[in-house]
């Protein structure tokens, strides 16, 4: 049910960016399908169907519409990341459908959800994580200059900088 809410929001993003393309189409099958035959986004379906789920967020959305990045900041319970990906990301939970839900326990599951998608995307990056921590002189400039080239990647849909914009050393 999470992924399926979190769909819409990521479906409204791919619309923002002013061109819908595949994954649009994939992101709105995927809600027609979860929220029909996976009863209400209780069940993935569409993934076991072969309709890929795509990572998008609003910092995403606002770097392909010309927002700088900015520095790059550590933060504590936010974690590292530039200004942008900072309110993309407040932007992303004042969206979720989860937040302007009423029920009791409601603070509790946010808090839970929350707390297991931080362990989760921990336990998926650590074996990198760790390499990349053995292997770079300075952690933090290796750490810094790979989530930029991640997050380039993804708004640039996976095209590279031409090298005539690099600086001639």
């Amino acid at each position: 049910m999470d992924r399926t809410g979190r769909s819409r929001l990521r479906f409204c993003e791919q619309e923002d960016e002013s061109k819908p393309n595949e994954q649009t189409a994939n992101t709105a099958g995927r809600i027609v399908i979860n929220s029909t035959i996976g009863i209400g986004g209780l069940i993935d379906i569409a993934s076991k169907i072969g309709i890929p789920g795509h990572d998008n967020d609003f910092g995403i959305t606002l770097g392909k519409n010309g927002i700088a990045e900015g520095s790059y900041l550590v933060l504590p319970f936010a974690g590292p990341m530039p200004p942008r990906d900072l309110l993309g990301t407040a932007v992303d939970r004042a969206f979720d459908p989860l937040t302007h839900v009423r029920f009791h326990g409601k603070d509790t599951w946010l808090v839970v959800r929350i707390g297991i998608g931080v362990l989760d995307g921990r336990a998926s990056t650590l074996d990198e994580v760790e390499t990349i921590e053995r292997s770079s002189i300075d952690f933090y400039a290796a750490t810094r200059s790979l989530y930029r080239q991640s997050r380039n990647a993804k708004i640039n849909d996976g095209k590279t900088t031409p090298a005539d914009d690099l600086p001639n050393l």
